[in-house]
């Protein structure tokens, strides 16, 4: 019996004296055997070895897994990763990081230093992931206590902002942004309240460090899922208490430095065979676009609207609103010709603008005023050969042969255009730019004038050699516009000789040149910043104003907003236009008005406008935003 009761000792089995079992209690060593050998035994113990070989398996294979090529430290948003803990005897700590002793760098280390360490932590992680599994780290010197700041005379990263790494329970499960210098360090604090711990809580955290100039919002998404699965893993593991798994947060920082800083910024983190995290950066979405005017004048960025349709399936509104999109009709001309409420064409605009499809600029008009930039003066100085070239290409005049052909829908890439129209709004006529700047100025009868055909085919003819004149001419023009002088006066001036400019053939230049393209590429392009009048009349007669009908505080009436949306069946829906009486007009002659929406609203020119008022008006100059 005493034999039998340490084997059955040996075997885990109760060892209760053989005079208080009861025959059924005490088996033999033939059914001990027996029962060893039984299927269901036999089955575990096989599902056991194969998940261990499964799992040897998939660590190589992990770690066989090559990371992402960095982008150069020059260019990489993220800086450092790191996780730090509240011991409870040194109190808070880094204790993983990378690149290795960043955090222990002056708060005012230059760039260069921290590009070194960047490339220096690079070729290390690129070195040992070549060769060894990334999985599996041995126990470094890490875990040890604070890394040493290596002589720093000024406060480390780490001591600069360590109350805001390690918190209390108020900041705890919150990311927290501290921006100093030229740097963005992000936190996400973390407690883990538990019995089996020393202080009954384990505090920890892990945080980025970012480069200033990033956007530190797209990566806040990305620490809180690290952080929460890290939480998981020592809830259910122990993976960051354990002194066996915990050296593998420094491999996975490593990962997360190089895959965030590749051109994807995408990470896959194999942090055990059961457990894998996706991370990834993406971008904030867009600010949505600003309300579109009435006035607002839409662009093409590209070719043709087929490009568009290639790459969204944009809706029935916008695409039958798109076709209509010429570079020359504004909102309310494409709301006439497509028979669409405006209401409408305003919203397919804003969605069009908000995806980058179009661009708004003003109508064109020899009136209009405007200001050059300081791209422009990059552009005379010869720093935006580039821009300039596409410039001259895109202001070249050209034609089809027939004055009478369809015009081609521009855009602001270099593409055969035949020229616009500009007349009066709701007016078809195909009146060429010298014709309409001679209506509206009569110094312009003096200017040069050629049958356009012709003009048209010494361009073609002479177009090499002229294209360095026609640079120096665009970037001239570009340089020479000022709020003080209409779009027009500049032109006379420059064909004059009264204007200071380089000793070009002006006359030439004037011939060549398609003016309205030539300001539409300036707006689009931020080379020059259209300057909008606000009239204003000296004396304003209230009561008369406040007695208008259908007029408010710069709004439209009822009757002509409440037309029901959609494409209008009868020229009877068409919304009409307001009354062009003295008192209407004066209404909106508030200095709140600037002059595109006056003329577009009551469609006649402003000049035509000031002579129906008949008073003395004043004007207020603001640039366009």
């Amino acid at each position: 019996m005493s034999n039998g009761s340490a084997e059955n000792q040996s075997r885990g089995l109760d060892a209760t004296p053989s005079s208080l079992k009861t025959p059924s209690q005490s088996p033999s060593l033939p059914s001990l055997r027996s029962a060893e050998n039984t299927p269901r035994q036999h089955n575990n113990r096989s599902k056991s070895i194969h998940t261990a070989q499964n799992r040897k398996i998939f660590d190589v294979k992990i770690a066989q897994l090559p990371l992402p090529l960095p982008r150069d430290p020059t260019q990489c948003p993220l800086f450092c990763c790191f996780y730090a803990e509240f011991d409870n005897r040194a109190g808070p700590k880094i204790v993983f990081q990378s690149p290795k002793t960043f955090m222990d760098q002056e708060i005012q280390v230059p760039a260069e230093r921290v590009h070194k360490l960047l490339e220096g932590a690079f070729e290390e992680i690129q070195l040992k992931t070549g060769g060894n599994s990334t999985l599996e780290q041995p126990a470094t010197n890490h875990d040890q206590g604070v890394y040493t700041s290596g002589g720093n005379s000024g406060l480390s990263i780490f001591d600069s902002c360590k109350d805001y790494i390690i918190t209390g329970n108020e900041l705890t499960g919150t990311v927290i942004n501290l921006s100093s210098h030229e740097m963005h360090v992000l936190t996400r604090p973390t407690i883990i309240h538990n019995e089996a711990y020393e202080r009954n809580s384990f505090l920890f955290s892990v945080g980025f460090v970012l480069r200033r100039s990033s956007d530190p919002r797209p990566f806040q998404p990305i620490i809180s899922k690290w952080a929460q699965s890290l939480q998981h893993l020592e809830m259910e593991t122990r993976f960051l208490s354990n002194l066996t798994t915990r050296p593998r947060v420094q491999s996975l920082l490593e990962q997360i430095l190089v895959s965030l800083n590749s051109i994807n910024q995408e990470c896959n983190l194999a942090i055990s065979p059961s457990c894998v995290l996706h991370l990834r950066h993406f971008q904030p979405p867009r600010t949505p676009a600003h309300p579109v005017p009435d006035y607002a004048v839409p662009v093409l960025l590209l070719r043709d609207w087929r490009q568009c349709q290639a790459f969204f399936d944009w809706d029935l509104s916008i695409d039958w609103c798109a076709r209509h999109i010429d570079g020359v009709r504004n909102a309310k001309q494409i709301s006439e010709k497509a028979e669409v409420d405006i209401e409408i064409v305003r919203a397919c605009l804003r969605v069009l603008k908000h995806y980058g499809v179009i661009a708004l600029c003003d109508m064109f008009f020899y009136s209009n005023r405007y200001e050059t930039t300081e791209i422009a003066m990059r552009l005379l100085a010869g720093k935006e050969q580039r821009l300039l070239a596409s410039a001259v290409e895109h202001a070249i005049a050209k034609a089809d042969a027939s004055q009478n052909s369809p015009e081609v829908s521009p855009s602001l890439h270099p593409a055969p255009f035949s020229p616009g129209t500009e007349g009066s709004l709701g007016s078809s006529s195909r009146t060429t730019d010298r014709e309409r700047m001679a209506q509206s100025n009569p110094r312009t009868s003096a200017l040069p004038h050629t049958p356009a055909n012709e003009v048209l085919w010494s361009v073609s003819l002479s177009r090499r050699e002229d294209f360095p004149l026609l640079k120096a001419a665009v970037a001239d023009f570009y340089s020479l516009c000022e709020r003080r002088r209409t779009f027009g006066e500049t032109w006379i001036s420059l064909v004059d000789g009264t204007l200071s400019a380089r000793s070009l053939d002006w006359k030439r230049m004037f011939q060549i040149l398609d003016h309205r393209r030539l300001a539409s590429f300036g707006v689009v392009h931020g080379l020059i910043r259209r300057v909008h009048r606000f009239p204003r009349m000296v004396r304003l007669q209230n009561a008369t104003i406040s007695s208008t009908d259908g007029v408010g505080n710069g709004g439209t009436s009822r009757s002509q907003s409440s037309r029901p949306h959609g494409r209008a069946t009868a020229m009877g829906n068409k919304r009409k236009p307001p009354t062009c009486s003295k008192e209407s007009i004066g209404a909106k002659m508030d200095g709140r008005h600037c002059d595109d929406e006056l003329v577009c609203e009551f469609q006649k020119s402003l000049a035509e406008l000031l002579e129906i008022v008949g008073e003395p008006v004043s004007f207020i100059l603001a640039p366009s935003r």
